[in-house]
């Protein structure tokens, strides 16, 4: 599609982080295996429109000759130039997560969120900091995706549920 790499990434990370949010909301009123059907059920959606959808994924072909990013005009067309690239990137992610559940104000609130006693601890606004806690893990998603269709082919075959076990 000819779209830099460094156009997609906080696109993509912007837009799940948009969809986590209005997913967040109905996922906030459903609990234990009800939460996990309506997972499953939009895992199946998804993974159906993504199929079907030929102009815009190329159906059961995918995307294929995705060019792999450039970093200061070093190209990373190897596996182990790319590997390690992407290596680097999720030590920096994970360093700016871990730096913000450990910042004062903004990681108690998502402690608090992600702990069953969480929404009961005093100060905390739990659906709000439940909800940014998604949003932030589907954000971190939407970057591992943006990495997983940079590898060099975007098909249905390749992310599937199978797949995700």
């Amino acid at each position: 599609m000819g779209v830099p790499f460094w156009l997609v990434l906080p696109v993509a990370a912007v837009a799940c982080f948009v969809i986590g949010l209005a997913l967040g909301f109905p996922a906030l009123r459903v609990q234990h295996h009800y939460l996990a059907f309506a997972t499953l059920g939009f895992n199946v959606l998804v993974f159906l429109v993504m199929r079907n959808e030929e102009q815009l994924t190329g159906g059961t072909f995918g995307i294929s000759n995705i060019p792999r990013p450039s970093l200061f005009g070093y190209s990373l067309d190897g596996a182990l130039p790319f590997f390690y690239f992407a290596f680097v990137s999720v030590m920096l992610l994970a360093a700016v997560l871990w730096w913000l559940l450990r910042s004062p104000g903004a990681g108690r609130s998502l402690r608090c969120a992600t702990t069953r006693s969480g929404p009961r601890a005093p100060g905390s606004t739990s659906r709000r900091t439940t909800l940014l806690a998604f949003a932030i893990g589907a954000a971190c998603a939407g970057i591992g995706g943006v990495y997983l269709r940079r590898s060099s082919i975007s098909s249905s075959r390749v992310s599937s549920i199978s797949r995700s076990r």
